[in-house]
C-alpha cells in the first residue's frame, strides 16, 4: 500500500498509538516489538491512520445528525408542536423570546422565497 500524507489523522493515529502502547500493560497485553514505535510508513500506521479517520468521519455524521435532530426539535418546538418540558422560567422566558425572533425570521425567509407568511 503506497504513503498517503495525512498530518491530521497521523497525528490522531499517533496519539491512539501511544496511548495504546501506555496502557496495554494495564490489561495484561503486550504489544509487538516491532510495532512500539509509530510508524506511519509502515503497514500498521497507514492502518492505524485509516481507522482513525474512519471514526472521526463516522463522529462527525453522528454529530451533524444529532445536530439536525436538535434543529427539528427547536422548530417544532416553536411551532408549538412539541412541548418544551421543563419547570424553569427562565429557560420558558427564553424560549417565548426565541419563538418570537424564529417566527419573524422565518416568515422573512418564505417572504424572501416567495413564499407565503
Amino acid at each position: 500500500m503506497p504513503y498517503v500524507e495525512d498530518e491530521v489523522n497521523e497525528e490522531n493515529a499517533r496519539q491512539f498509538h501511544n496511548l495504546y502502547e501506555k496502557y496495554a500493560p494495564e490489561f495484561s497485553y503486550e504489544t509487538r516489538k516491532d510495532t512500539k514505535e509509530f510508524d506511519p510508513k509502515s503497514p500498521n500506521g497507514q492502518l492505524m491512520i485509516k481507522v482513525c479517520n474512519e471514526i472521526i468521519s463516522q463522529a462527525e455524521k453522528r454529530g451533524e445528525e444529532r445536530g439536525k435532530r436538535e434543529e427539528l426539535k427547536d422548530l417544532l418546538v416553536c411551532f408549538g408542536q412539541l412541548e418544551l418540558k421543563t419547570e424553569d422560567e427562565d429557560i420558558q422566558k427564553g424560549w417565548r423570546a426565541r419563538k418570537a425572533v424564529d417566527m419573524h425570521a422565518i416568515r422573512q425567509r418564505l417572504k424572501d422565497m416567495g413564499g407565503r407568511e
